[in-house]
């Protein structure tokens, strides 16, 4: 759809140039034929349109409009004194005419190698970031995922599963720093979680694997906050929050943040900690990134989480999450920072099957 979206805007680009080029045209042609060679002569300015067709347009077009400023720049001695001034001025718009269709030829091919980059670009940062189902056993999972880089399908945010007979391991976090380096070590804490997430006894075990794993790879200054999720049966939840923010529990009784105790990043030091909590059918869990509570509008105020809470009422989960999308870009005016959304359902009333076991799923 983006990809749609940004080749529909680059057509449009392109013919409204190609319309500015053919008024550019006319009005120095008029100029000139209205304006006394006593005056001024502007025949050499008749140049202007090819050079801005080259700018979107491609090389054949640029072309047809170039041999039109050429054609018109010998015509003009019809008003115009012969002499060597028309001669240079003829031969200077051919001259930048021919440049122009150079200059479109090497954008053209530059804007297809940018497209084929990105195009690869894309396809391997969706496969960095899992597809998670719609349900496991008897949860629910919504995710959500925007990146705040415009040319990219995902950034250092990152979440994903386990399951093995009646246990649900999840995680979501979020690496520090920007740009293709962050997506690379993003990568790396999912291959960790996948290889460890099923094999750990607890959750705790769980953490502190991924820690030391990242570890062999991660300087002092590389960390990455995270979530850690154990959902075993269908009445209790277990945390750890590796420096990350607790996730907010949607209950009947209303909204409210998760009482954790925060272990220090991964990177940083071994998880020491977890928290258990109640998991009643219906209830529902939301994971977040920090591109949630962090996104500042103009005069620097966070998102309210009173406008949080309300998108959080939405029955159904994906619509929860896509206002909290509006919210963020209508507060923000732009996303700032990734965003990366995790939102679970205790779906034990409407669904009484087994957890799968994908322990054995290839890294």
């Amino acid at each position: 759809m983006a990809a749609e979206r940004e080749r529909s805007a680059g057509w449009r680009s392109a013919w409204a140039i190609g319309w500015v080029s053919v008024a550019l045209l006319a009005l120095t042609l008029a100029s000139d034929v209205l304006i006394s060679p006593r005056v001024a002569v502007l025949t050499a300015l008749l140049g202007l349109a090819p050079l801005l067709a080259a700018s979107a347009l491609t090389p054949r077009s640029t072309a047809w409009i170039a041999v039109a400023a050429v054609v018109l720049a010998a015509a003009s001695g019809l008003w115009n004194t012969f002499g060597v001034q028309y001669a240079v001025h003829v031969v200077d718009v051919a001259l930048v005419g021919a440049l122009s269709v150079l200059v479109a030829a090497v954008r053209a091919r530059r804007e297809a190698d940018l497209r084929d980059s990105r195009h690869i670009a894309g396809a391997a940062q969706e496969a960095l970031l899992p597809v998670l189902p719609e349900q496991v056993g008897a949860v629910g999972i919504a995710t959500r995922y925007h990146s705040a880089t415009r040319t990219a399908q995902v950034g250092g945010d990152f979440f994903d599963f386990v399951a093995d007979g009646g246990r649900l391991r999840l995680i979501l976090g979020d690496v520090s720093g920007k740009g293709v380096g962050a997506v690379t070590e993003a990568a790396r804490v999912i291959r960790a979680f996948r290889q460890y997430g099923a094999s750990e006894d607890d959750l705790v075990a769980v953490a502190r694997r991924v820690h030391e794993y990242v570890t062999n790879f991660w300087d002092a200054e590389r960390y990455a906050t995270a979530l850690f999720v154990e959902i075993t049966g269908t009445e209790g939840v277990a945390v750890v929050a590796a420096g990350h923010p607790a996730p907010l529990h949607v209950s009947a009784t209303g909204v409210r943040e998760l009482a954790v105790r925060h272990c220090l990043p991964l990177g940083l030091g071994p998880a020491d900690r977890v928290t258990l909590h109640g998991w009643e059918p219906g209830d529902r869990l939301l994971a977040y990134t920090d591109g949630l509570i962090e996104a500042r509008n103009a005069s620097g105020a966070f998102l309210p989480r009173g406008s949080i809470e309300a998108a959080l009422r939405h029955e159904d989960p994906n619509a929860c999450l896509d206002e909290l999308l509006n919210r963020v870009q209508a507060h923000a005016g732009r996303f700032s920072d990734d965003l990366a959304l995790l939102l679970l359902t205790n779906a034990a009333s409407t669904s009484g099957a087994q957890l799968p076991d994908t322990s054995g799923a290839a890294l």
